[in-house]
């Protein structure tokens, strides 16, 4: 006899069974035969939950609170085995959408969508934590670490938002964990290299146009895509603060990365170099400030592929992508004095990221000490 059919054989006992790869518990009490669907998958972690639920009828029917309806003892959760977990993220995208808007931000979740349909297909939403550990090992074996951790965190809000509407009782993903190996740390422009640069630029018979641009990159530290979205109207009159909300990109307008403005003033330099920009012709209070050769907003990855690329090589300087501009102002600005407070205006990064990931190289690397000189 099986172990199973021993513990029914035993009077007053709980039995945990399978069938079809989904886990019940069978019983009998008062002469009337008893059994119920957890709407768990068989798995080591489900059969856990099973037996402890099977030990709580147990005792019932030893203190004489068993009850026949059996309410007690169900799933809380009775829609679970209705839903699948394809079905599960692809409501979850659905309402993601509603509350982020912008089709960018959705990029990775329609990603993780379409993993999770190759992996799981059918299955229930009620996955066990080693499915759950089972899908990232799969996910290793075509992403990098940092996108398997973003696709996991990702599936990880979606059974959490699950639990909240009651359409899954718990959350596989909680515990799984993705190891990320540490990148080196950015290497910031120094101020040589920023000359360098736009010199380079400037004098450049065909990418000189970029120059005005290149030097606000260079001088505020801003992201390319809040600096690509610049309007005339975003600057006051005489040209010495500016304002900064939007961002552009892909061919869209769209809130800064925070989803906060700021509003700060310009040096001398950059405040003549707009009052010269605005002297060359007429302009209405939506045009960009700095628009692509060719009419409508500068593409980020051509300018890095053709312009930037092409400067840097002639210039001698070591190819960072442009998005380190903001990297090496925030490190160079700390060099000159200004406070992470001040920073934190200008960039819009927090005073935290600042202290983390800026401040460390600024205040210099640790030294080691020589251990063994006389």
């Amino acid at each position: 006899m099986s172990e199973n059919g021993r513990k029914r054989a035993l009077k007053g006992s709980v039995a945990v069974r399978c069938k079809n790869d989904w886990l019940g518990l069978r019983w009998t009490w008062g002469g009337q035969r008893y059994e119920i669907s957890l709407g768990l998958v068989d798995s080591r972690v489900n059969r856990t939950v099973a037996e402890r639920k099977a030990k709580l009828i147990e005792q019932d029917m030893l203190t004489e609170r068993f009850d026949p309806t059996l309410e007690r003892y169900k799933p809380q959760i009775q829609t679970s085995e209705a839903v699948s977990a394809v079905e599960l993220f692809e409501k979850f995208v659905t309402w993601k959408s509603k509350q982020v808007g912008e089709e960018d931000s959705m990029l990775k979740y329609t990603a993780c969508l379409s993993y999770t349909r190759q992996y799981f297909r059918k299955l229930p939403a009620t996955i066990s934590e080693e499915q759950a550990t089972q899908f990232r090992d799969w996910l290793a074996k075509k992403l990098a670490p940092i996108t398997v951790r973003e696709r996991i965190s990702s599936l990880r809000s979606c059974w959490r938002w699950g639990m909240r509407r009651k359409l899954v009782a718990e959350n596989p993903w909680q515990e799984v964990k993705v190891k990320v190996p540490p990148k080196q740390r950015l290497n910031p422009f120094t101020k040589e290299e920023t000359q360098k640069i736009l010199k380079g630029f400037s004098t450049d018979p065909w990418y000189a146009y970029y120059t005005d641009f290149v030097e606000f990159l260079l001088s505020t530290g801003c992201r390319i895509g809040e600096a690509v979205g610049l309007r005339w109207k975003h600057l006051s009159a005489d040209c010495s603060e500016i304002w900064i909300g939007e961002s552009f990109g892909r061919g869209k307008r769209k809130p800064t990365k925070t989803n906060k403005a700021r509003w700060f003033e310009l040096s001398p330099r950059l405040k003549d170099m707009f009052l010269a920009r605005k002297k060359t012709g007429s302009y209405r209070p939506d045009d960009l400030i700095f628009p692509a050769r060719r009419g409508g907003a500068i593409d980020d990855k051509t300018f890095n592929k053709y312009a930037w690329k092409t400067i840097l090589e002639q210039v001698g300087v070591p190819y960072r992508m442009p998005r380190s501009v903001r990297h090496s102002f925030v490190s160079n600005a700390a060099h000159q004095g200004l406070t992470p407070s001040e920073i934190s205006d200008i960039t819009g990064h927090s005073e935290e990221t600042i202290f983390r990931h800026y401040l460390g190289s600024v205040r210099g690397r640790a030294k080691l000490p020589d251990l063994l000189k006389d």
